[in-house]
Order: C-alpha cells, then sequence, then structure tokens
C-alpha cells in the first residue's frame, strides 16, 4: 500500500463531507489510510478489523460507515468485506498513465464483489477528463477484471453494499445494470460459482490478519507462506475472530519480553507463536487487555528465565545462543 495520501484542504468545504459527524469524518480518513488500504480505493477489510484498528465499538464504526455510504462517499459489500472510497480519484488523481496503470494491478487482489464493476464504471468517466491514455488503461484492465463479477452478481442472493442493515435489492438491481453486456453468464456453472465464491472469502479474513501483523510488528517485508496461512487460518478454524486475532497481536507488541527485552535481546514475534494454539492465543490477548505491571529486577530476572526455557522448549532442538540455558548436549 502507498505511505501517504493526498486530501485537499477544501475537503472542509464540501457539504457532503462538512455534514456528516465528527464520528464519520474521522472514520473517512482512518478509511484512507489504515493499513488494510492501497493506493486505488477499492480493498477487502471486515468493519470489525477497522473497528479494531482504531479501539472503536464495531456498531459504532459501522453507524459511521452507513452514514458515508448514504452521503456517497462509499460503498460497501458486506458479504465479500470490500470498501469502495468512490471519491478517491477525484483527490488522488495518478501522476501519469504509466503510474496509474500500476495501481490498477491492484484489482487483481479484489474479489468478485459487484463493486469492481462499479469502480470501472466511474474510472471510465475519470479517465475521460483526463486524457486518451487513461481511458486506454482502464479498458486494458475491465477486460480481465470484471470476469468474475459477473459470476457473482447473478449468482449471489446475499450480495449487497451496505453494513447489514436494509436489504440492498436497489443496489443489486443497479449494479446488475451497470455490468459489461460482453460477459455473458453460465447458469449451468451457478453451483461450481458459489462454491468457488466461498473459497474465495476465506483467505480475505487470513490476509487481514497477516497485514495487521505486519503493520503492527513492523515486518513489511514479510510474505505470506503456506505455514502462516496455515496458522491463521487454524486459529479462525478454532472460532476466534479478526478483532480477537489483531488484539492477540496488539498483545505480542505490548509485551516487553516478547519485544527483545530480554536476556537474550532476541524478539518472539512470530506468526507461529502468536497463533500457535489457543492457550497462547488467549495469553497474548490477555497481555492486550492487561498490559504487564512494572516489575522489580529480581521478579524480572526470575521472568526472564522462565520465558527463556518455555520458548527454548517451544523451539525444540534449536540453541538460544547467548541465553540463559543452552540445547542439551548430546
Amino acid at each position: 500500500m502507498a505511505r501517504y495520501r493526498r486530501i485537499e484542504t477544501k475537503i472542509w468545504g464540501k457539504k457532503e463531507f462538512f455534514s456528516l459527524s465528527k464520528n464519520a469524518q474521522l472514520i473517512y480518513f482512518h478509511l484512507l489510510t489504515n493499513p488494510f488500504s492501497n493506493g486505488i480505493g477499492l480493498y477487502q477489510a471486515s468493519i470489525e478489523g477497522l473497528a479494531h484498528h482504531v479501539d472503536m465499538v464495531s456498531t459504532s464504526y459501522r453507524h459511521g460507515v452507513d452514514e458515508l455510504i448514504n452521503g456517497g462517499l462509499m460503498r460497501y459489500d458486506i458479504e465479500y468485506q470490500v470498501v469502495y472510497l468512490t471519491k478517491f480519484f477525484e483527490q488522488e488523481k495518478p501522476s501519469n498513465p504509466a503510474h496509474f496503470t500500476s495501481l490498477l494491478n491492484e484489482i487483481e487482489e479484489i474479489p468478485g464483489t459487484v463493486l469492481k464493476s462499479q469502480f470501472i464504471n466511474d474510472l471510465l468517466a475519470l479517465s475521460e477528463q483526463w486524457g486518451e491514455k487513461y481511458r486506454d488503461a482502464v479498458d486494458m484492465v475491465s477486460t480481465w477484471c470484471l470476469r468474475d463479477v459477473d459470476m457473482v452478481s447473478t449468482s449471489s442472493p446475499q450480495s449487497g453494499t451496505g453494513t447489514g442493515t436494509g436489504t440492498g435489492t436497489e443496489e443489486k438491481k443497479q449494479a446488475k445494470k451497470d455490468l459489461p453486456v460482453s460477459l455473458p453468464v453460465d447458469e449451468k456453472e451457478h453451483s461450481t460459482e458459489i462454491e468457488h465464491k466461498e473459497k474465495q472469502k476465506a483467505p480475505s479474513e487470513v490476509v487481514q490478519v497477516f497485514d495487521y501483523w505486519k503493520s503492527v510488528l513492523n515486518h513489511p517485508n514479510s510474505k505470506l507462506d503456506d505455514k502462516r496461512r496455515t496458522k491463521i487460518k487454524n486459529a479462525l478454524r478454532l472460532g476466534y475472530t479478526v478483532s480477537q486475532l489483531c488484539q492477540a497481536v496488539d498483545g505480542c507488541s505490548k509485551s516487553a519480553w516478547h519485544m527483545g527485552q530480554n536476556d537474550d535481546g532476541k524478539v518472539f514475534d512470530s506468526v507461529d507463536l502468536i497463533f500457535r494454539n489457543a492457550d497462547k492465543i488467549d495469553s497474548f490477548i490477555a497481555k492486550d487487555s492487561s498490559p504487564p505491571i512494572a516489575k522489580t529486577k529480581t521478579q524480572q530476572k526470575w521472568e526472564n528465565v522462565a520465558n527463556t526455557a518455555l520458548a527454548w522448549a517451544e523451539q525444540g532442538s534449536e540453541k538460544i545462543t547467548g541465553g540463559l540455558l543452552d540445547a542439551p548436549k548430546r
């Protein structure tokens, strides 16, 4: 994701923004800048995960999102957990067509929500103002990125663009009308498409947790390999929510010992450690809810001994160099 966003000062003079509640204004800025966001204003994120990131009750965050939707500043697909900031490119015009083309590659990471169709249609209108090369970039992307949109919008009776408080009927009708006629629907593949859609939904929560771990614990270059994906997926299968797993990450970040204040000076903050099992997850959530109080030097020394021994045991035969305990000689 980009490290900064361009926000014009005249936003405060726009009725659509100034008329919002303070809560909705704050949420709008958060939607622009949170760790899940990207450079196109169309990205996956659950309301629960977004609310947790700013330590806000999810119902309060949801009310703010509803206000933004009613004000025309965003759309939200509750089924695929996709955010679309409808005014994003009006204030974030790409520097040149090549930059624009590069940004549009991020659409590939978005599942088949109807919002992709609306996103492309809005970009087509904007690109007419920007010039022919921008229009060509949108045309090129639309040839491949909307294929799965046709699948979802016609075979999913539950897809919508709100936060769950309405029926979404009119929006779904409009979304179907907006779809390109060049993408025919094969009704025979209806069941297969729904099955494929369900497979797409599950990884999104895994990615949200992983991205949160990368952001909070400062691992920007880490990759979501099979081992990390499995650990997070297993944690979700245990019944933990995205918010709870993010809370476990926060708990690890608040533990001085895990952050390197131990006799080895080693940081213990891996995905494998935090989400190893239910006991580990619960312990890190507890650290977030009740951060450790200051200890005497003696108390800290013995806690370091115990933690080092535990870390040594968990890592099997791997040697913890320079610590209080070494692997036993054979």
